[in-house]
């Protein structure tokens, strides 16, 4: 699986950066101290890294309010996921598997913004984990 990039502006970036590290179990890659404080910070989960910046009035039109993450999970590994964020965060869509299989649930972060969980498994990668 490739690794995507999403961009979300939000208001406070230090307090997004401890939600989705404590939180949601994301690794800071990357963050930029700007007048003081954290004005951009990178974080990575699975495949995919979110570019968290501070909300303006040039960039607030590009909020991505919903993201998919589809993740190299099997099953088992999305219900320990599902399990461990019940506990913690808002739960959005409670945990199913879908017509072909594919075990998903979503979550809403510190800022409204809506994370899905889709665990689509590569077999062929899967064996390696």
């Amino acid at each position: 699986m490739k690794n995507n990039i999403f961009k979300l502006p939000v208001e406070n970036v230090p307090l997004t950066v401890n939600y989705y590290k404590e939180y949601l179990g994301f690794k800071l890659i990357n963050g930029v101290p700007k007048f003081g404080q954290m004005d951009f910070a990178l974080m990575q989960f699975s495949n995919h890294s979110l570019l968290f910046e501070k909300a303006t009035e040039s960039n607030i039109d590009f909020n991505i309010s919903d993201i998919v993450l589809q993740v190299n999970f099997d099953d088992n590994k999305m219900k320990k996921l599902y399990n461990n964020y019940k506990q913690k965060v808002r739960i959005k869509k409670e945990y199913s598997v879908n017509e072909k299989g594919i075990s998903e649930f979503s979550v809403q972060d510190c800022n409204g913004n809506i994370i899905t969980f889709n665990g689509c498994v590569d077999y062929q990668l899967e064996s390696r984990f």
